[in-house]
């Protein structure tokens, strides 16, 4: 099980590397071997800045845009493909036995990622977000650690109107699209502890930023 975001960008940043040095050594070897010229030093630094914008423009690009597109379905770029979540996820929350409604909304580039979940009486902002994969399994988890506010707290039976929590969702993948996000939960509620299932569908790209 690795951490899916940065062992790519990381893999990607060596792969776009190898390619750009691999391309100015075939540069000097066309200017020395078949032109008969040898590169000054003044246009060797040239060569080196334009290289490293070309770079740094294909990374920035890889980071916003293009890692969801169909180019990292390529076969040369394939192993670097990361399941695409932003939007608003919907669908219901287990927990002894209840069923509620439940949302999540996703934020995410090609290294990171965060969420914020809503349900009718509380909503939740996650410390921590990462997407995990596992080579054995061939799977993608979603995790994140996540801190909550409840606003139906009562005098008489009172759950903690603030706690903790922690969220593990398996990434349903078909033909390299999420189908579904499904998993479990647990917090530290007091004076009960509660815990369940999650299991949401896609519903559309715009957030909401509220349960309604």
């Amino acid at each position: 099980m690795k951490q899916h975001n940065h062992w790519k960008m990381s893999q990607f940043q060596k792969k776009i590397i190898k390619i750009v040095l691999w391309g100015f050594g075939l540069l000097l070897l066309f200017f020395t071997l078949i032109l008969k010229k040898t590169l000054d030093f003044s246009i060797v630094s040239k060569v080196i800045s334009f290289l490293s914008i070309v770079l740094g423009v294909i990374l920035a690009l890889v980071e916003k845009k293009l890692w969801k597109t169909w180019i990292m379905r390529l076969p040369f770029f394939e192993n670097y493909w990361t399941p695409v979540l932003e939007g608003r996820w919907e669908g219901s929350l287990e927990r002894n036995g209840e069923f509620h409604d439940f949302a999540i909304e996703i934020v995410q580039s090609f290294t990171s990622i965060s969420c914020v979940a809503y349900s009718n009486h509380s909503s939740s902002s996650a410390y921590a977000t990462e997407i995990l994969y596992d080579d054995q399994l061939k799977v993608y988890k979603l995790i994140y650690y996540w801190h909550g506010a409840t606003t139906n707290t009562t005098e008489d039976n009172r759950d903690s109107d603030r706690f903790e929590g922690f969220t593990v969702l398996d990434i349903i993948v078909r033909s390299k699209k999420v189908d579904k996000l499904k998993g479990t939960y647990f917090t530290n509620r007091e004076p009960q502890q509660t815990k369940g299932n999650i299991i949401l569908s896609f519903k559309q790209k715009t957030l909401k930023k509220s349960f309604d």
